[in-house]
């Protein structure tokens, strides 16, 4: 068994002294630490002993009071300070608190080197590490055990935890939900211990650090192949914990689950998106949605602009994981999900997040995906115009002053079916041309300097489109409606590279 705080001080040959603290010196140590850093409680975890030359100790009775607070939250065991070197004077308030929280505060006579409290520990620990070697590899065929396909995921929570005498919760990062919606959520105790120790840690750092709420400690760890993952421990008791290098295994083990389970489901959606991306192109409808794990027949579809920050297909994985089945794809810097009609739809805005800007289409059966396409991108373009987050397409809200997306496909039609049948039987890009005069103020030469060409190429390119079009160019309620047009053929058309909304300026 590990020694303790007593035992240590019992130690003849070290002479060391307790200051203050003397009601935690049952607690047992796990292992010794040496740091003169800032902010102490950073580098220890669960069970070790803090050894200092006082370098950043503070010297107010506040900051000293802080670091025992924070030093007790992180899980030390101890504060052993070199006599004779550079730690300021210990306050009242500082000593008071050592002995409340408890925190035994130890003084280590100079000029002892801290190596030799650190062999004694270590001497100590020789069983321990018997122990641990064990433990892991019972850890690590834990995980030979639970690789058969099923619900091998449950299983090897379960048996991690049982090992390790902890519940276990694996979460999402960025909202501390539990990773998978079947996965089991922490207790109101320890949900407020995973916030506290998460906003001790920062989010900028790494984590392994402990902490403690009503009695209870936590740890909140890094899960090393997922870095948007964190394995929160609870242990089922306060005495012993599980031992840290031991967790770390754990988290090794939890992670490579993680992966396997990804790569599974890659696997499943990788024909899946393939056929929805073609859909999007203007395919034809498959059944997609009955084909690869969306249960619901009728469908609807979610466009949006993914942030800069985040890879769509991880806006996909983190819907699945939150109970929605999705299958995505990115075209031309619009993203794509095609989710059942009775996902959530506050889970969908949860997962965007509240910057995501885009459209939502109405319920519709898995074979109209296309129309759905369709619904979702106008209301994409709607939302981006009017700046209004996700919006779900209803023919009872406007757009530009039409009400539905008939109407826009009928003006789409009505000006600019010349143009486009011309443009494809041709290979030329009039419509291009077209969408350019009207962005840069309806300037030839601006047209012509952009495109490098000629000026009077643009002109007859301008006058080719009047011709087409059957309509006269210098007239403004003529180049209105073609702005329009042009405004609702780019929302309705995925192979068009302006994304949905994003036209003109």
């Amino acid at each position: 068994m590990p020694m303790t705080v007593r035992e240590l001080l019992d130690e003849p040959h070290l002479g060391l002294r307790l200051i203050a603290g003397e009601a935690g010196v049952e607690q047992p140590i796990t292992w010794s630490h040496t740091s003169d850093l800032p902010n102490l409680w950073e580098w220890v975890s669960e069970g070790v002993l803090l050894l200092t030359n006082g370098l950043s100790i503070p010297e107010s009775a506040e900051g000293q009071v802080t670091l025992a607070e924070r030093l007790v939250s992180s899980g030390a065991v101890g504060l052993a300070v070199g006599d004779e070197m550079h730690a300021p004077k210990f306050t009242e308030a500082f000593l008071n608190a050592c002995s409340e929280l408890p925190l035994p505060l130890l003084a280590v006579p100079y000029p002892l080197p801290f190596i030799a409290i650190s062999r004694s520990i270590a001497e100590a620990l020789l069983i321990e590490e018997s122990r641990r070697i064990k433990q892991t590899a019972r850890l690590y065929d834990i995980l030979r055990r639970s690789s058969t396909p099923g619900n091998a995921w449950d299983i090897l929570l379960h048996d991690l935890s049982t090992e390790l005498g902890s519940y276990l919760f694996v979460i999402d990062d960025y909202c501390l939900h539990p990773w998978n919606h079947t996965d089991p959520i922490p207790d109101a105790t320890t949900q407020i211990g995973i916030l506290r120790a998460r906003q001790e840690a920062g989010t900028t750092s790494r984590h392994f650090h402990w902490t403690k709420h009503d009695g209870r400690s936590i740890l909140l760890m890094d899960i090393p192949t997922h870095a948007n993952a964190l394995l929160a421990v609870a242990p089922h008791s306060e005495h012993p914990h599980p031992d840290g290098v031991v967790l770390l295994h754990a988290a090794t083990i939890i992670g490579l689950a993680m992966s396997q389970q990804a790569l599974y489901i890659t696997e499943n959606q990788r024909t899946a998106e393939t056929l929805f991306s073609q859909v999007v192109l203007g395919g034809s409808s498959e059944t997609i949605g009955s084909r690869y794990g969306l249960v619901s027949d009728d469908i609807r579809v979610v466009c949006y602009q993914p942030p800069a920050e985040g890879a769509p297909g991880d806006y996909a994985q983190r819907l699945r994981r939150h109970g929605v089945p999705t299958i995505a794809t990115v075209l031309h810097g619009t993203a794509y999900l095609l989710v059942a009609a009775d996902s959530s739809l506050a889970t969908i805005r949860h997962i965007l997040g509240p910057e995501a800007v885009g459209g939502i289409s109405s319920s519709m059966d898995k074979f109209q995906i296309s129309r759905a396409v369709l619904e979702a991108r106008w209301a994409c373009g709607k939302a981006k115009q009017e700046s209004a987050g996700l919006l779900q397409y209803s023919e009872d809200e406007s757009w530009l002053g039409f009400a539905s997306l008939q109407e826009g496909e009928q003006l789409v039609s009505r000006m600019l079916a010349p143009l486009l049948e011309y443009d494809q039987r041709t290979g030329s890009d009039l419509t291009g041309t077209l969408r350019l005069y009207l962005r840069l103020q309806r300037s030839a030469q601006r047209v012509a300097t952009t495109t490098f060409t000629h000026r009077q190429t643009v002109i007859s390119r301008l006058k080719k489109i009047g011709n087409l079009i059957d309509s006269d160019l210098s007239e403004t309620h003529v180049l209105a409606v073609l702005w329009l047009a042009l405004q609702f053929h780019d929302a309705l058309s995925p192979a068009q590279g302006n994304a949905p909304g994003q036209f003109s300026e």
